[in-house]
């Protein structure tokens, strides 16, 4: 009978030691997000960057950028991400209320950058232009700003509202 327990109690530890393990092996990504509203109030572009999994926000790698546009009354809205074994299975937007709400647009690019920025530009309250960028290589934003360094683009996107669909596209250049 004291057998059995050790080894059963020595599975366990093992189990427990290798989950462990794996939970804190690179599996973590830093993430940044922001929004900013339309002139007139009625849209709101919620930008989320996910960096490389394991891997420092600043390094030059491979980030996901998640763009939604929605209606004013979701303003209040995040991005959940649901894991299963370390491993990302969904992400969606959904209101803090807990309720889903509809984005008028929600798309994902990859881009090759060190501390990915954004900024958000409506041109009117159906216009918009989303500048990507950084200041290079192992270059904080906080520091290369302070220090007068000149933003690197990565990727500028234009979206514009179709009021036949009632939602946003991409354009292909402004």
């Amino acid at each position: 009978m004291i057998v059995g327990r050790s080894k059963i109690m020595r599975c366990l530890f093992i189990g427990l030691f290798i989950s462990t393990v794996a939970g804190f092996s690179g599996c973590t990504s830093t993430y940044t997000s922001g929004s900013e509203e339309s002139p007139n109030r009625k849209y709101v572009v919620f930008v989320h960057v996910r960096g490389a999994g394991g891997r420092p926000y600043i390094d030059q790698t491979r980030k996901a950028v998640f763009i939604s546009i929605e209606a004013e009354s979701a303003r209040r809205s995040m991005i959940v991400t649901n894991y299963q074994n370390g491993s990302i299975i969904s992400e969606s937007v959904v209101a803090v209320s807990g309720k889903t709400s509809k984005p008028l647009l929600q798309k994902k690019y990859h881009i090759r950058g060190a501390d990915v920025c954004w900024d958000a530009s409506w041109q009117n309250d159906k216009k918009l232009n989303i500048f990507v960028y950084d200041y290079g290589p192992g270059q904080s934003s906080y520091d290369a700003r302070k220090n007068g360094v000149s933003k690197h683009e990565l990727r500028t996107l234009y979206y514009s509202f179709n009021s036949n669909s009632g939602r946003f596209v991409e354009q292909s250049n402004k």
